[in-house]
């Protein structure tokens, strides 16, 4: 019989990578930011580097992108911004949906039949 140990891990001294990356573009005055420069950052405020981080980083952005949390507008290659909140879609007045008549599927002329004697 063996025993499986559980250690525990021990917590970081840096908020998670979400919440970098928020920071991040919200003390930027830009409009988003790159990965690039969230990667600085991090190493600037938080004394992160490595390979690690870099995957870290990644994972991040890939699951805030699924979550709602970040917007790429570009793509993935392209900066990284923060995702419109909801409550001002919620406070948003619906756009009037306007109805369009269906289109006739043949026209006729009006006015007298010709032919051909």
């Amino acid at each position: 019989m063996t025993k499986t140990t559980t250690k525990s891990r021990k917590a970081a001294d840096h908020p998670t990578w979400k919440e970098i990356i928020q920071e991040c573009i919200t003390t930027e005055p830009r409009q988003g930011v790159s990965r690039s420069f969230i990667k600085k950052y991090a190493e600037e405020q938080y004394q992160l580097s490595g390979p690690a981080s870099v995957n870290q980083l990644k994972r991040a952005i890939t699951s805030g992108v699924e979550s709602g949390l970040f917007v790429m507008p570009k793509g993935p290659s392209g900066r990284i911004k923060l995702a419109p909140s909801t409550c001002t879609k919620e406070n948003a007045k619906p756009k009037p949906v306007s109805k369009k008549k269906p289109a006739s599927g043949s026209k006729t002329k009006k006015g007298r039949a010709t032919t051909k004697a």
